[in-house]
């Protein structure tokens, strides 16, 4: 029995590899991260700054305004290196830290989907070689074609990463078991109902509950059954396709941030299998399929010990998260899957609370100048229409940090920092007569009480805050909230006695 699942296992890691799937996915990966950060140029110190929304941490010190920034060019720069294949296994490894340094130390206010996969994706790209093809590197500079420190010609990397890939649907999947809307069959039908969370031009899907229930539960199957690619290259083609339907599906009809973008270009992971079908015909290193072990090298035990360990704390990561999405957390495996997790990025990617889909919470903000002139400010137009730009804003497409304001969990200091940073350009690139006052109102409404179009001066909303500006230059410096005073507990009388 062992020696079977041994040859196995030396298969399905220790084949050989000939880099094209690692060097598509490092380009793919490079590039949608990148076009990412470029989406985000001005809005970088709001995000992640001691002076944005983020909250602290204890090392609020390293990230002050002009270190991110600094950063934030230098990681531009390293995910160039990483697209043309330059020095790629030192900028991985930065990117990595840097991916770190910004979406795990910092504590992001909420993080985003496309965050952790960039994170988890980051730390496997950091162990493939990458530049054995489509380098324009190499090209310009041939003496840099030698072999470097931790090179490999073997496939456990790309496994690694494709296991990984395999198991955000998987995690998905579970946490839609213990979710109400998804075991319902409402899922669907409550995000495309909500302005916020998909494009107008979908909103014919939202017509049709009928369908959108049975995508609902197809969905939930389909996302468990992924661990079974791991069997065969066949239903690795058939998984992959059907992935990238699914991300098309998505991108073109909901607001995921870069989401989709990110798992299509980690799709390219399973280049050698469409490679297999569609272009090349017979190629070695086909992991667990019959007949093929012979093909298999022998792995320095260091390797192999190291892949054993960590398929070990990958299985314990997965098995603590089930427990937390069932509601019953298994104490014991909390610190290692949490360690595994902040390292490693492998995290729940859909255990988002159903009241986010259920009610549409947003913060809006309306402008009143000296004249009487009123206006609302982005993502709205001035007359209260819903308007989108084509990047999103950040607060919506990452972190929905205007949620988290409506939702009442961020303090003054972070109100007024984005308040400074994010609300104060938008009015001084408007026209009006100073002074003025913004007006601060909080939507929160349930979805079926939705109506179509969208308008912020037709629904119900309340006055959460108003704040003066007396002039152009002026800056807003909301107070401290008031001490909250501890609630006393009732006296228990003893028994007998009225």
């Amino acid at each position: 029995m062992l020696a079977p699942c041994k040859a196995k296992f030396q298969a399905f890691f220790f084949t050989q590899s000939d880099g094209r799937a690692e060097a598509l996915f490092r380009i793919g990966y490079a590039l949608i991260l990148l076009t990412d950060l470029l989406f985000q140029y001005g809005k970088w110190g709001l995000l992640y700054s001691n002076r944005g929304v983020s909250v602290g941490t204890a090392f609020d010190s390293l990230y002050a305004p002009s270190v991110v920034n600094a950063l934030y060019y230098v990681w531009i720069g390293v995910l160039l290196l990483v697209a043309i294949g330059g020095l790629t296994r030192w900028m991985a490894v930065f990117n990595y830290a840097l991916l770190f340094y910004f979406f795990e130390l910092r504590g992001v206010f909420v993080g985003h989907g496309a965050d952790w996969v960039y994170h988890s994706m980051g730390f496997y790209l950091m162990f493939m070689t990458t530049d054995r093809h489509y380098s324009l590197w190499q090209r310009w500079f041939p003496h840099w074609s030698n072999g470097h420190w931790g090179d490999t010609d073997l496939v456990w990397p790309l496994r690694l990463a494709q296991i990984n890939f395999l198991f955000i649907y998987f995690s998905a999947g579970v946490a839609k078991l213990f979710d109400p809307v998804w075991l319902d069959g409402s899922a669907l039908e409550l995000t495309f109902a909500h302005p916020f969370l998909t494009y107008s031009s979908a909103s014919w899907m939202a017509a049709s509950p009928p369908l959108l229930e049975g995508l609902t539960y197809l969905t939930t199957v389909w996302q468990l059954a992924a661990p079974l690619a791991l069997l065969s290259r066949r239903l690795r083609v058939l998984f992959v396709t059907t992935a990238l339907l699914f991300h098309i599906f998505i991108a073109l009809s909901m607001r995921v941030g870069w989401f989709s973008e990110i798992m299509i270009a980690s799709s390219l992971l399973f280049w050698d299998d469409f490679a297999y079908y569609f272009r090349r015909g017979q190629q070695p290193g086909e992991g667990m399929e019959e007949g093929v072990e012979d093909d298999a090298v022998v792995a320095r035990p260091r390797t192999r010990n190291f892949l054993i360990a960590f398929l070990f704390l990958f299985a314990v990561t997965q098995i603590y998260f089930i427990s937390v999405a069932a509601g019953g957390p298994v104490p014991l495996l909390r610190q290692p899957a949490e360690w595994m997790a902040r390292i490693t990025g492998n995290r729940p990617y859909d255990l988002v609370p159903s009241k986010y889909v259920r009610r549409v919470q947003f913060v809006i903000f309306e402008v009143v100048d000296r004249e009487g002139k009123k206006g609302f400010l982005y993502p709205f137009a001035a007359d209260g229409a819903l308007d989108f730009g084509p990047a999103d804003v950040k607060e919506i497409r990452r972190g929905l940090t205007r949620v988290r304001l409506a939702a009442g969990r961020a303090n003054p200091v972070i109100w007024t920092n984005f308040i400074n940073q994010d609300i104060l350009p938008q009015v001084k690139a408007g026209d009006w007569q100073y002074p003025l006052r913004i007006n601060i109102y909080r939507i929160d409404i349930p979805i079926r009480d939705v109506q179509r179009p969208f308008r912020a001066d037709q629904v119900s909303k309340q006055l959460v805050s108003r704040v003066a500006l007396p002039g152009r230059d002026s800056q807003v410096q909301l107070p401290p909230a008031p001490p909250r005073r501890p609630q006393s507990r009732p006296r228990t009388l003893p028994q007998g006695r009225p």
